[in-house]
């Protein structure tokens, strides 16, 4: 079973998360989003690459982090379409990110939040890498306020989690981030069309308190 299943995860999981994430209405976000970025920045969790298209040419030089080899390489054919200089970067082995502190106008995350196993001390470490008035934007799907809606997402977050590479539907984005010692500037919630379980949505950006 450890096999199929680590097989499932490095070769089918990344195209099927593809396929869901490229969808229309997650593209037009994604584009919206982006909008509102400029400077050196960090793409936390690039995938395969589906937001590079969508930043503009304010942004200067950006740097990506992803754990999926088989992501990386495809965000690397993507980012040869850029107008910025696009570096990935890779935890060292103490879970650090080789940048200096206080170097990145920006930290961009869209739907990563949910996945990562520590990731309260992944927020803690990107902070470091954030300028005073540096910005954490993200884009994430999370714990819905209606409580029919939750208990539908407690229920499934176990499949969840072992379909969806450890893929939360139910952690609170915003207590996430307020946790990691955080500001939160803007946050708009709202659902996108679909299943309510997974499309409750968390969009704004943070700074350093």
């Amino acid at each position: 079973m450890g096999f199929i299943k680590n097989y499932y995860d490095a070769h089918f999981l990344p195209i099927l998360v593809e396929k869901i994430c490229s969808g229309f209405d997650f593209m037009a976000l994604r584009e919206k989003k982006l909008k509102e970025i400029s400077g050196i920045g960090l793409e936390l969790g690039v995938g395969v690459g589906l937001n590079l298209k969508y930043y503009s040419d304010k942004v200067t030089k950006l740097y990506i982090i992803e754990p999926c080899e088989k992501s990386m390489t495809r965000a690397l054919e993507a980012a040869k379409e850029c107008t910025f200089e696009v570096i990935p970067v890779y935890y060292t082995e103490d879970n650090k990110i080789p940048l200096p502190d206080e170097s990145l106008d920006f930290i961009n995350s869209t739907w990563t939040i949910c996945t990562i196993p520590d990731i309260k001390s992944v927020l803690i470490e990107v902070k470091r890498l954030l300028k005073e008035k540096g910005r954490f934007f993200f884009l994430e799907h999370g714990l819905s306020p209606d409580s029919g809606v939750t208990r539908v997402q407690n229920l499934l977050n176990p499949v969840q989690k072992n379909l969806g590479g450890g893929c939360h539907l139910n952690r609170k984005i915003d207590k996430i981030i307020l946790e990691a010692g955080y500001e939160i500037k803007e946050l708009k919630n709202f659902y996108m069309p679909g299943l309510k379980f997974g499309g409750y949505q968390y969009s704004g950006y943070a700074s350093k308190k």
